[in-house]
């Protein structure tokens, strides 16, 4: 089974892409996060919410979300903007240690709108 790109203008099939890969790309980061000696102190945590408590360095975000945006890319491939918007969305988390909120991703998304509207 292949995957099929979605329609890159459906407002709601973009948004719902864009919160799964910031998911996966949270699960991703936070299982690089998870070094042998951290295991124990934090098996109770999905990888997603990892970056909440063990802190990311600005110098490994590029290691922690190297080909964090695959999927994302198969099912948008013509929106380097979204996957540019939703990489530094998840960044700000992993530098904050701030949980994903929908709303917050919601709010970023709507930056895309505004530079289209403008071009």
């Amino acid at each position: 089974m292949t995957s099929q790109p979605v329609h890159s203008d459906d407002a709601e099939c973009v948004a719902l892409a864009a919160n799964v890969a910031v998911m996966r790309a949270l699960e991703v980061a936070g299982k690089r996060l998870l070094t042998r000696d951290r295991r124990s102190q934090y098996q109770h945590l999905p990888a997603w919410k990892l970056h909440t408590e063990i802190p990311a360095r600005e110098d490994d975000l590029d290691r922690l979300l190297a080909d964090a945006w695959t999927c994302l890319q198969q099912v948008l491939p013509h929106r380097g903007d979204l996957i540019g918007v939703v990489d530094e969305y998840v960044r700000d988390l992993l530098r904050s240690g701030l949980p994903h909120e929908t709303r917050w991703l919601m709010r970023a998304l709507m930056s895309i709108g505004d530079k289209r509207e403008h071009q």
